[in-house]
This record gives structure tokens, C-alpha cells and sequence, in this order.
């Protein structure tokens, strides 16, 4: 595939930095930083655009902060105007990047995600009765800017778009030369092209009968043990000599067996949660119900986007348990179908309301009918997926088959209502 010129004058134009600033301002329009720099939108996009031509850019200015999700990760967050500036660069350059991505690649892509993976691996599973699973040890942390940059020479034509890319890299830097931070929107774009040799090495060379990558977290699926070392042997030393990456993980075993994937266990025709996300969800429960600091409302808000996890996996029973040991035990549990019915499934609205809303007095209310709470714990009806409510009976008109016929009733008539006796009445 060719290289791609004249991306840097499309990039310096007002219309894509304008559209870079609504996309960095989505979600934030209420932030000091953000109301400060929409309130002098022309200057500041005057000075980002004198500087995106010049090639002097001022970039660097971030706060970091460590997250525990499961494992300890260092954030980098850029300031604002700097999210403009990533946004305007990936609006140009991001499309270039992607169409050097193959299919099987689904991490940061449209129409990609989480849930996609998942689906093909099952596929693939079904497939191939042998697994390979890969993972880069600190991924991030291990990308080489040389090597980096030699890849996207070959993408870029145009010095000056080159040399943007060579100046984010060293500002954000973890250490020099190397690494790319956890973060930004223009590092999960380069960390996912940076593989993209790997993944075409794995499917044109190797011919699996399936393979997924999500980032660094790949997997492929092939007929029998002999494949299976060979494809882990070959693509250990591929990523160890031409990307300068070192593999975590890189196991093999039985498709039937199950292999951890993106937080599940994937299994030819099942989907399961593994013991991390299982251990993970039931402490955040736990930490949510103990909390006393929010109201009802906000934590069935907090537990429902944490059951959201949960609803592709095969664990209906598992979250029901969890819920009779923390909630209280049974009575919590049917607590939960009795004061939300019909939210059963992520997604869904939250339960009808004890007062109305007028449009006339503008009043709004988000407390919703619930039972009391179990002692010391929030009441279950937080988890909106444990049990299901019945549902009432209904007869579909368009079948031929018509409804069974009730028993006739039976009514007290003349004197033998004195004497205590019945009699059937006819049916009309």
C-alpha cells in the first residue's frame, strides 16, 4: 500500500479544528478548563494552528494518577488543549492508520469492541480443537519509537506530518525512546497499528483456522498440538526480533478447556466469566452496598453499569447467589424482582416512580418504590439481572391453535342455595 501526502494541510484547516474541539469538549462542556477555552475559541484555535504549521508545538502538560483495574496502570491525562490537538491529528491521520488493520484486530476500531471479539473467539473456538493465547508483557511500556517511526514512514509521505508524530512520542514519553502513555487518544491508535505486522504474520503465514487480537491480547485457533507449538514459536520470536516486544502469556491447550479472554472464559459453545472478573465483581458489590455516603438511587445507577459486565456470560445463577450473600439473604433476593419488574436485563429503564412528573410544575423525582434494605447492606433490587419477574400470561392471536377452554363456572341456583348444594351452569 502506497504513502499518503497532503494530510498536513487538511489538518491545519479551521473546519477540522473546530470539529476536534467539539469532539475533545463531548462529556465536558461543564469543566473550568473547557468553558475557558470555548470562551476564547478563536484565539486558542489561531495559536493551535500557527503551531501545527510552524512545527513548533508546546505539548507535554498532563496530570497522571494510578489506577488498580484489576492490575496498577499509570493514567496520563492531557490537558484540554492538548485534547484538541489529538483529536484534530487523528481526525486526519487516524483513517490512514486504520485502513492498515486487518479484520481480525478489534480493539479502538468503529463498529469493533469488546463484544465483537468475544463473538468471533466463540466462533473460532468452534473451529479449532487447539488454542494459542498471547500476551505482551507491559506493551505500552515496551514500544520502540524507532521502530515506531520507520512504520510510519511508510504510511506518511509528508515530512511535517512526521515530525508531529515525533514530537508527541518524546512529550509523553515514560522513558526516552521508548513506551507510549495509557491514556491519550493518539497512543491507542499507534499501539494498535504498531501490531499490525504481527497480525499479519499470524494469518497470512500461519493460516489459522481463526485468530482475534484485542490490543496486546491476542489468541488463534488451529487443527492439533502440532500447529499450535509451531504458531507459538513463531510468532514468540517474531514479536521478540522485529517488534522488540517480550510475551507474558503464550500458552496452549484444548478449545474445549476454555480459555481466558477480555475478562471472560471462552468455550466452543458457552460464555463464561473467569475467576478475576467474577473476584472483582463481587468486592465492588460488596464496597457499593456497604457504602452509605450515596443514595438508593445512585447505587442501583453504579450497580446496574456494574452488572453490564455480566450479561454475556453464562452466570445468571453465580450473580443470584452473590446477591443472596450480600443482600440478606433470600428475602433480599426476591426483594430485588418485587421492587423492579421488568428490569431484568441491562439497559432497561429504572422502575416507576412513587410520584409523578408535571410539566407544569417541573417537578422530576428519581426515588423508586423498594422494600427496606436488609440490615447493614442496601436493599438487592440493585442488581437488576438476578431473577427475572413472571410475566403475565398472554395468548398470541395469529396462532391457529386456539386457547384452552376454562371449566365451566359454577353458581348457586333457586333453593339449593339454602340447602348448600351447586349446580354446573351451561356454558354460553
Amino acid at each position: 500500500m502506497r504513502s499518503v501526502g497532503g494530510l498536513m494541510q487538511a489538518m491545519v484547516t479551521r473546519e477540522n479544528l473546530t470539529a476536534a474541539v467539539w469532539l475533545a469538549a463531548k462529556g465536558r462542556r461543564q469543566q473550568p478548563a473547557v468553558r475557558t477555552f470555548l470562551a476564547n475559541l478563536s484565539v486558542e484555535l489561531d495559536a493551535l494552528q500557527s503551531q501545527l504549521t510552524s512545527g513548533e508545538l508546546h505539548c507535554g502538560e498532563c496530570h497522571t494518577f494510578t489506577i488498580h483495574d484489576p492490575k496498577e496502570r499509570l493514567i496520563t491525562a492531557p490537558v484540554f488543549r492538548e485534547r484538541v490537538l489529538h483529536h484534530a491529528i487523528m481526525r486526519v491521520c487516524g483513517p490512514v492508520l486504520e485502513r492498515r488493520l486487518i479484520h481480525h484486530s478489534y480493539a479502538c476500531r468503529v463498529g469493533k469492541g469488546t463484544y465483537a471479539a468475544l463473538e468471533a473467539a466463540q466462533a473460532a473456538a468452534r473451529k479449532g480443537t487447539w488454542f494459542v493465547k498471547l500476551d505482551v508483557r507491559k506493551y505500552f511500556q515496551s514500544i520502540d519509537h524507532g521502530r515506531l517511526m520507520a512504520r510510519l514512514a511508510r504510511v506518511f509521505r509528508e515530512r511535517q506530518v512526521l515530525d508531529t508524530f515525533r514530537l508527541l512520542l518524546a512529550a509523553y514519553a515514560p522513558q526516552p525512546g521508548r513506551g507510549l502513555p495509557i491514556g491519550t487518544l493518539i497512543s491507542q491508535h499507534l499501539a494498535n497499528f504498531y501490531l499490525a505486522t504481527l497480525d499479519v504474520k499470524a494469518v497470512q503465514d500461519l493460516r489459522p483456522l481463526g485468530y482475534v487480537r484485542y490490543m496486546d491480547d491476542m489468541a488463534l485457533w488451529v487443527a492439533d498440538a502440532a500447529a499450535a507449538k509451531y504458531a507459538r514459536e513463531s510468532l514468540v520470536a517474531f514479536a521478540q526480533h522485529e517488534l522488540g516486544l517480550e510475551m507474558k502469556t503464550a500458552f496452549i491447550n484444548r478449545s474445549q478447556h476454555g480459555m481466558d479472554f477480555l475478562g471472560h472464559r471462552v468455550f466452543p459453545h458457552r460464555l463464561g466469566l473467569n475467576h478475576a472478573s467474577r473476584r472483582r465483581y463481587q468486592h465492588r458489590l460488596q464496597d457499593l452496598m456497604n457504602d452509605e455516603e450515596i443514595s438508593e438511587a445512585t447505587a442501583q445507577e453504579r450497580a446496574v453499569a456494574l452488572t453490564a459486565f455480566t450479561q454475556r456470560a453464562d452466570c445468571v445463577s453465580w450473580r443470584r447467589r452473590v446477591i443472596m450473600t450480600l443482600g440478606g439473604g433470600p428475602r433480599a433476593t426476591s426483594a430485588s424482582c418485587a421492587a423492579a419488574p421488568g428490569t431484568t436485563t441491562a439497559g432497561t429503564p429504572l422502575p416507576a416512580s412513587a410520584t409523578g412528573t408535571s410539566r407544569r410544575t417541573a417537578t422530576r423525582t428519581s426515588a423508586c418504590v423498594s422494600p427496606p434494605a436488609p440490615a447493614g447492606a442496601r436493599s438487592a433490587w440493585m442488581e437488576p439481572a438476578c431473577c427475572p419477574a413472571p410475566q403475565p400470561f398472554a395468548v398470541d392471536e395469529t396462532q391457529s391453535t386456539p386457547p384452552p377452554v376454562r371449566s365451566p363456572r359454577v353458581q348457586r341456583t333457586g333453593p339449593a342455595r339454602a340447602a348448600g348444594t351447586f349446580s354446573q351452569a351451561t356454558p354460553s
